[in-house]
């Protein structure tokens, strides 16, 4: 994967926003090039009944334009072997075949794990994206 941009507005045709009541979208981490997006969940994971329909309004609206968006939640981004199946799916995307981290790679994963979420110095995550 080339760049993983955060914050991606998403822009959305006249028909599109008037289903989505919006402009445009917003993804938290989108790749331009494999079409492929991560969205943070947050503790609640957005539940409840209608935040679930306007999830799937939106996963919908965005798929029409060929854009895949996975949902991540707050485990799941500290979960070392959760981000690999993440990059997996981000790989495989690409029509690269996927071949398991080395033991170097790793533990690599782990100590920026360790970084980001306070158990090492504060780093800004955005870095890691571009």
């Amino acid at each position: 994967m080339k760049c993983l941009d955060a914050n991606v507005e998403i822009p959305l045709t006249l028909a599109e926003q008037k289903a989505a009541g919006k402009r445009h979208y917003e993804i938290d981490l989108y790749s331009r090039d494999e079409k492929i997006g991560f969205e943070y969940l947050g503790e609640d994971g957005h539940s409840g009944p209608i935040r679930e329909l306007r999830d799937i309004r939106r996963e919908s609206i965005l798929a029409g334009k060929g854009i895949v968006v996975h949902g991540v939640t707050n485990s799941q981004a500290k979960n070392v072997m959760e981000l690999e199946r993440l990059a997996k799916l981000v790989v495989t995307a690409r029509g690269d075949r996927w071949r398991k981290p080395t033991p170097e790679q790793e533990r690599a994963m782990r100590r920026l794990v360790n970084e980001l979420y306070g158990r090492g110095p504060g780093l800004d995550a955005t870095r890691f994206f571009r």
